[in-house]
């Protein structure tokens, strides 16, 4: 019988391709698509726990990332970069922060198949794409450039951009951060527009979810939590303007990212990417 890899790898290599996707090199089952030589556009899977006897389940994830992380690492298992792929049940969430679609969990969250079932197991993958061709690649096809891709980063993965008030730049072993590109994309003030803009929109949906039951959190709660994160914007405010307005910081962080673009472009070219 067939594997899941297998079927995985031949009917989304069939119909991803019109949309610009290429299987890496390697036995990591990576579609990626290049846009220019600045971002890539990830889709994979990851199996999951079965919930139903004698089924097997998997989730589609899916992520965008730029040359100007610490590192593209696609030698990990999808499961292993979970810190900044999301499936279709996570995009499909975000994409409505005040709740007003239907949940979709038992569609979106992840597919199954009877289990030695070749056939089913190949109408399973067939179907998850269309869901992915729903969800996930239109999100995808709207991050073209670095604004855009800053877009995306705000509402799916906001934790990648988090900059770190540190001599490299770099939090202890997180490659996955996508921090320096705030400096490739705001001024001073679209920076702090942006971190105001970030806890307005928090406030307004969590209030939301509360009115409707939604959340188990309280205004009081809320309160506590806005105080916080008011607190982390301040402090990030101050981490941008040193990196911005200091001449020594900002040469080498310029110098860092032409680093981290050039390392990567080599790490995606052996992937046997045109970049």
């Amino acid at each position: 019988m067939m594997s899941l890899n297998t079927a995985f790898v031949k009917i989304y290599g069939e119909l991803l391709a019109p949309y610009g996707y290429k299987k890496i090199k390697g036995r990591r089952p990576y579609f990626v698509r290049v846009v220019g030589d600045e971002i890539v556009h990830i889709i994979s899977y990851e199996v999951r726990p079965t919930r139903t006897s004698g089924y097997k389940e998997y989730m589609i994830d899916g992520g965008i990332a730029t040359v100007y992380r610490y590192q593209i690492d696609l030698d990990n298992a999808p499961r292993d970069n979970s810190q900044w792929l999301r499936d279709n049940l996570s995009l499909y969430r975000k994409s409505d922060p005040f709740g007003e679609k239907p949940d979709r969990f038992d569609e979106l969250y992840t597919f199954s198949y009877k289990a030695d079932d070749e056939e089913a197991m190949l109408s399973s993958v067939r179907h998850s794409f269309k869901i992915t061709e729903e969800i996930m690649l239109p999100i995808f096809n709207q991050v073209m450039d670095l604004k855009t891709c800053m877009n995306y980063f705000n509402m799916y993965s906001p934790s990648l951009l988090f900059l770190y008030n540190e001599e490299d730049f770099q939090g202890k072993y997180n490659k996955y951060n996508e921090g320096l590109l705030n400096l490739k994309v705001y001024s001073i003030d679209g920076y702090i527009k942006n971190k105001e803009n970030q806890r307005k929109r928090y406030k307004e949906r969590t209030e939301h979810l509360i009115s409707i039951g939604k959340t188990g959190l309280t205004m009081d709660a809320l309160k506590e939590i806005l105080m916080e994160k008011e607190k982390g914007a301040m402090e990030q405010i101050e981490t941008f303007k040193k990196y911005m307005n200091d001449p020594e910081i900002n040469k080498r962080v310029m110098q860092e990212l032409e680093r981290r673009k050039k390392s990567n472009i080599e790490i995606l070219r052996a992937y046997g990417l045109e970049i």
